[in-house]
C-alpha cells in the first residue's frame, strides 16, 4: 500500500498537464517557445498592476520596487500543447509573474524568493521533497504529516511551499481544497504545483 502511494506521489498529475508541461518541462520550455515578446501599454500595465494587488494585498508596499511608476514592463506569450502562457516581466526582461491562459497572475519561485511573505505558506515533510522537487503535486499527507505545515486558507489559493528543515521555499502551487479540508481528508492531491527549483522557468530567469 505504502508503495503504491509513493508510486503515485512520484506520478501526481503534472505528466499529464499540459499547464505543466510548458512551465516544468526544461526540454520543452524555453526561449524558442516564446513566439510574441511585447513593451506594454500605459493601459495595459494598469490593469495588470491592479490584477496582481487584487490577488496579492501584500504585494502593495512593494509595487514600486517591482514596477517602477515610471519604468516599463514587458510581456510574452507562448503556447504549447495548445496552452497559452502569458509572462510579466520588468524593464530587463525578468520574468516576475506568469499567467496560465485567462486565469490569475503567479508569482515566479525568483519573485517569491525576493518577497518571501508574498504568499501563504505551506511546509512538506523531508520524505515529500525528492518528489517535489521533480514537480509532482503536493499530496495531503506531505502537509499533515509531523514535519508538514499549512496556514490557514481557502480553496483556490496560491501558495509559497517550502520543505522541512529548509530556509527558502522550492515551489508555488495552488491549492485543491480549503486547509480544513486537507486535514479533514488527509488522502489525494491538495496543492497542484506550478514552479519548482530546477524546472523549465526556473532555467529560463529572463528573456533578454
Amino acid at each position: 500500500m505504502f508503495k503504491k502511494q509513493l508510486l503515485r506521489l512520484f506520478a501526481g498529475k503534472f505528466a499529464q498537464d499540459k499547464k505543466k508541461v510548458i512551465l516544468m518541462d526544461g526540454n520543452r520550455f524555453s526561449r524558442e517557445s516564446v513566439s510574441a515578446n511585447n513593451r506594454a501599454k500605459t493601459s495595459v500595465i494598469r490593469t495588470i498592476k491592479k490584477e496582481i494587488l487584487d490577488c496579492y494585498p501584500s504585494l502593495t508596499e512593494y509595487m514600486e520596487e517591482v514596477f517602477p511608476k515610471k519604468g516599463v514592463m514587458n510581456t510574452a506569450t507562448a503556447k504549447t500543447a495548445g496552452t497559452k502562457v502569458t509572462f510579466i516581466m520588468d524593464e530587463d526582461m525578468n520574468i516576475l509573474f506568469f499567467q496560465i491562459r485567462e486565469e490569475k497572475p503567479i508569482p515566479t519561485l525568483r519573485t517569491l524568493h525576493k518577497f518571501p511573505n508574498l504568499l501563504p505558506k505551506f511546509q512538506v515533510d523531508k520524505g515529500a521533497i525528492p518528489f517535489v522537487l521533480k514537480g509532482s503535486d503536493i499530496f495531503c499527507r506531505g502537509l499533515t504529516s509531523k514535519g508538514g505545515k499549512m496556514d490557514e486558507v481557502t480553496k483556490d489559493t496560491v501558495v509559497a511551499i517550502y520543505a522541512e528543515g529548509r530556509v527558502h521555499a522550492c515551489a508555488i502551487g495552488t491549492t485543491l481544497m480549503d486547509t480544513k479540508t486537507i486535514r479533514e481528508v488527509n488522502d489525494g492531491i491538495a496543492v497542484t504545483q506550478y514552479n519548482y527549483l530546477g524546472d523549465g522557468l526556473w532555467k529560463l530567469p529572463h528573456l533578454r
